[in-house]
């Protein structure tokens, strides 16, 4: 059953009480009430098939456990056979939710993997939602054929990427996110073909490749991997620049 507000709320509040309980099996059945109740809204649309991809994500806020960095909670998605990373940022208005878990949802504003663009065989597409009050940016890559010797990229908001091997198995890798270099002007990629993009509130989810109207451009915020926990936002202190 899909989670309202009221009921996502008494599920986090019991599942704090049953881990501070040391209620382990409590906890665990909470956490899966919890991923499979989670939205999926319908997010991209694949540009070699045009197949639509949903997935999973905690739209109400950041502080459910889908959101938790170290430790997510979080449903198995069924993604097509071309999808290669998931990424995304949060442009946060105001004072972020309260979390206990540290939670990294991203820059501020979004942002391409030039590592991943650079190979011919991947696509990426670009897309819209709301995360609680704040604007929120998708970002899926596509790759066709697959690039399997190529490492993925870690999806939104994990600490790690799960994805489906050469015999469809799954499998997982794990990058350094605070260590890519990204790419914050996206228009330039949209003009080599490498980026695609979805108008906001666009339900039929519509693949455009010209820049006219392009809404993706000149949004400010932290151009870092940011931690949010207690309420705050900080931007971490790395030892050289991109």
């Amino acid at each position: 059953m899909s989670l309202n507000a009221k009921r996502r709320h008494e599920l986090l509040t019991q599942r704090d009480s049953a881990r501070a309980a040391g209620d382990v099996s409590g906890a665990r059945a909470l956490d899966s009430e919890y991923a499979a109740g989670l939205p999926r809204p319908r997010l991209t649309r694949c540009p070699f098939t045009t197949t639509e991809v949903a997935h999973s994500i905690d739209t109400f806020d950041i502080d459910g456990p889908w959101w938790d960095y170290d430790f997510a909670v979080r449903p198995t998605d069924d993604l097509p056979d071309t999808f290669f990373a998931f990424t995304g940022a949060i442009h946060f208005d105001g004072k972020p939710a309260v979390t206990e878990f540290l939670c990294k949802p991203g820059p501020g504003a979004p942002f391409v993997v030039p590592r991943l663009l650079a190979r011919p065989e991947i696509v990426a597409v670009i897309s819209h939602l709301k995360v609680g009050k704040n604007d929120a940016y998708p970002v899926f890559y596509f790759s066709q054929p697959m690039a399997r010797d190529e490492p993925r990229f870690n999806t939104w908001g994990m600490n790690q990427a799960w994805f489906k091997d050469a015999e469809g198995r799954w499998a997982w890798d794990h990058n350094e996110e605070d260590f890519e270099a990204l790419d914050f002007d996206l228009a330039p990629w949209v003009e080599r073909g490498k980026l695609r993009w979805i108008q906001p509130g666009d339900r039929k989810l519509a693949l455009r490749d010209d820049l006219k109207g392009f809404p993706y451009a000149g949004i400010d915020g932290p151009r870092t991997f940011v931690r949010v926990q207690y309420g705050e936002i900080r931007e971490p202190v790395l030892p050289s620049a991109r």
